[in-house]
């Protein structure tokens, strides 16, 4: 009886190792688990993200790709007008020259040298006529004419649609998020958008907006307007940039920047909102913001006898007729 208690109790020994081995093994196989569960959902957070990149890269290169196209496109156009200008040119020219020729003395005025009809007014040249237009930079960095940049600091704050923004650009990129092709979602629209507004200076916001908000190829053609009507509010809330632009009138808007596409379409917003404001038609890609000023040759045409103006206006007619 006792040599069978006695293994009885041994194997009971064994079993309680036994179990003891297993039991760590099976926690030790737990955190095995565990961590692998944390490994497969960083996985997991790692494809989204790849999957959210590659979505951006196609989206940058799509925009990008309509933006070089319309470049190539206006480049095209350009050397065209180029062309046809060219030809214009000549055709006036020559049938000038063949006008003074038929007209004597009879009131031409010459197209160079002195006035040979001594009654006609002296011929005005255009730097007689007028000075250059003066130019005005917008550059914020550096310091040049910094109400009129989408950059400048506002106070009171700028209102738009409900909220307060510390700039033009600001609201600008806010827009982007309220764009109904905006891709992210609502939580991140909100956290993104409060971050915009709380950033120190306009260039945090930018720098915001052009890193974690996913440009569209809607958006690229829509941004100018938006960039517009933000421009209209601003005009209409402080007087300050109301002035400083018409103080512009007479002279030519630039905005020296690396970006090529803003570096032109930001004047010819502005000076559209000021020409509308005076009262003056707005034109069609004069993109410098130059007011059209009064043709230097003014007096000289009012000398021109009514005959070879009818024969004149003709082929300007001609001429405008091969450029269209």
């Amino acid at each position: 009886m006792k040599s069978e208690l006695s293994g009885k109790n041994e194997k009971i020994t064994l079993l309680k190792f036994e179990i003891q081995s297993l039991e760590k093994e099976v926690a030790r196989l737990k955190v095995t688990a565990r961590t692998f569960e944390g490994e497969q959902r960083k996985c997991n957070d790692l494809e989204l993200k790849l999957q959210s990149l590659i979505i951006e890269k196609n989206t940058l290169e799509e925009s990008y790709g309509l933006r070089l196209q319309a470049l190539e496109q206006q480049l095209q156009h350009a050397q065209e007008a180029k062309v046809l200008m060219s030809e214009a040119n000549a055709l006036l020219k020559e049938r000038l020259a063949n006008l003074q020729t038929e007209g004597g003395n009879s009131g031409i005025i010459p197209l160079q040298g002195e006035v040979q009809n001594p009654e006609a007014p002296e011929v005005m040249t255009a730097s007689q006529d007028r000075e250059p237009p003066k130019e005005y930079k917008i550059k914020y960095t550096e310091g040049l004419n910094p109400i009129l940049s989408a950059f400048d600091e506002l106070d009171p704050k700028f209102e738009w649609k409900g909220d307060e923004y510390k700039s033009a650009e600001a609201a600008f990129q806010c827009e982007k998020l309220a764009h109904p092709f905006c891709t992210l979602s609502k939580a991140e629209k909100i956290r993104i958008k409060q971050a915009i507004i709380d950033a120190e200076h306009a260039r945090e916001a930018k720098h915001i907006g052009d890193t974690q908000v996913p440009s569209t190829p809607q958006w690229e053609r829509d941004q100018f307007k938006v960039m517009e009507n933000i421009q209209r509010e601003k005009f209409d809330q402080y007087e300050v940039f109301k002035d400083k632009l018409m103080e512009t009138k007479d002279g030519i808007i630039t905005h020296p920047v690396r970006d090529a596409v803003w570096r032109e379409k930001f004047p010819e917003i502005l000076v559209k909102i000021r020409d509308e404001s005076l009262g003056i038609e707005n034109r069609e890609g004069n993109s410098s913001g130059m007011n059209i000023a009064p043709c230097p040759w003014r007096k000289s045409w009012e000398s021109v006898p009514k005959d070879h103006k009818y024969h004149m206006g003709c082929m300007v007619t001609v001429c405008f007729t091969m450029l269209i």
